[in-house]
């Protein structure tokens, strides 16, 4: 019995920030822009310009949405120092 190796091979994009303890499984692409969070278990093909979390990893939002949510966080908090 002959066993044939194959080529499994994950593709990750730019700009893409993968935070810790993250697992990505096999065959999986990682398209442009994309926030992967910690400890998120990566399972299927992630689309440009979103946001992932969770255990299969599941879209959240985009990252437009996430970007502008986190400014205005930062924005009330510089109101709060004020």
């Amino acid at each position: 019995m002959q066993i044939e190796a194959r080529h499994v091979r994950s593709e990750i994009g730019r700009h893409v920030f993968i935070g810790a303890g993250t697992h990505i499984g096999y065959n999986v692409k990682i398209e442009d822009n994309v926030v992967v969070t910690a400890g998120s278990v990566v399972t299927n093909d992630i689309p440009s310009n979103s946001v992932v979390r969770g255990n299969p990893a599941k879209v959240i939002c985009t990252l437009s949405q996430f970007l502008s949510i986190r400014a205005a966080k930062k924005h009330i908090l510089v109101i709060l120092i004020m």
